[in-house]
């Protein structure tokens, strides 16, 4: 009898926690107009790892880094280089530490915090997978803090001001995360 109700009480709690978790994004992405939770496919991860190549002293962000599986990705492909992912949201932030809990954190690791408020000048790369209106809005942050020849990889969305200096086209399963833009600053 003790474990019915204990059972049920459990799964009233999960059920709430999950209305609020969506009622948030909903709030986020609908009135905040911030970029939610939406992770990028595993092909465009593996992928990526074959396209760009991070050198051993390398520093890459992952501005809204999610789960972390672009970041991963890169690092199991290049492991000598830094990885830093900064996540706002507390739901994705705790997939990362979770999926990433048997890497040394002094080559992945995360922030939780926002990630116009994060220094990166001392980035090489920097990933993003964001709405048009956030990468427009980060393009004055970057010009401002990125030094010059670091590279910025966006995935699916391009800058409206900036042309980027290669496009690659992924061979993806879905609908999402087919193309990188890259830049350089």
């Amino acid at each position: 009898m003790f474990w019915s109700y204990f059972f049920l009480i459990l799964s009233g709690v999960i059920s709430l926690l999950g209305i609020i978790y969506i009622l948030q994004t909903l709030w986020r992405t609908l009135l905040k107009k911030e970029a939610p939770y939406i992770p990028s496919p595993l092909d465009t991860a593996q992928q990526l790892a074959q396209h760009i190549i991070i050198p051993a002293k390398g520093v890459v962000y992952d501005l809204g880094c999610g789960d972390g599986r672009l970041l991963r990705a890169l690092y199991n492909t290049f492991p000598h280089a830094t990885y830093r992912g900064i996540e706002h949201e507390l739901a994705p932030y705790v997939l990362f530490r979770w999926h990433n809990r048997n890497i040394p954190k002094e080559y992945l690791s995360i922030k939780r915090e926002d990630f116009f408020k994060t220094n990166i000048s001392s980035a090489t790369h920097v990933l993003t997978y964001l709405f048009p209106h956030i990468m427009d809005k980060l393009l004055s942050k970057f010009e401002k803090e990125l030094k010059p020849g670091t590279l910025v990889i966006s995935v699916d969305f391009a800058f409206s001001k900036k042309q980027p200096k290669e496009i690659i086209n992924l061979e993806t399963h879905t609908t999402r995360g087919k193309r990188l833009y890259v830049y350089e600053f």
